[in-house]
């Protein structure tokens, strides 16, 4: 009858990564009209490391932003969507998209859309 052998252990030691984090020195500060057509909020930006978009009060349920991380946002097809008087808030230091960013309100409109955008 053959020997087994219980197989031993691997440690592995922990990789420890140091990173320098960078901060936004440069903010644009933008107010985009919104409607029921889409519109694009923020174009591609690699350098981006933060961002804020605000639907401002008022509109009641009307004035829904429906927000898409990428091209072409319909009220199908977001990423999330802002009430009025909603704040979307992506710190700086965090993992940021950096792609297109667009909106299409649920009625008419118009809306303006204040955006922040956060730079190097």
């Amino acid at each position: 009858m053959p020997i087994t052998r219980a197989p031993l252990p691997v440690v592995i030691p922990p990789i420890i990564v140091v990173t320098t984090p960078v901060f936004a020195s440069t903010s644009v500060v933008a107010g985009v009209a919104a409607s029921g057509v889409v519109a694009t909020l923020l174009v591609a930006n690699a350098g981006r490391l933060g961002m804020t978009i605000t639907n401002p009060p008022g509109g009641g349920a009307s004035g829904r932003l429906f927000v898409k991380l990428g091209a072409a946002a319909t009220l199908v097809d977001y990423s999330f969507f802002l009430d009025p008087g909603d704040i979307y808030n992506a710190p700086e230091g965090v993992t940021i998209y950096t792609g297109i960013i667009t909106a299409i309100l649920n009625s008419a409109g118009p809306r303006t859309i204040r955006t922040t955008e956060l730079t190097a």
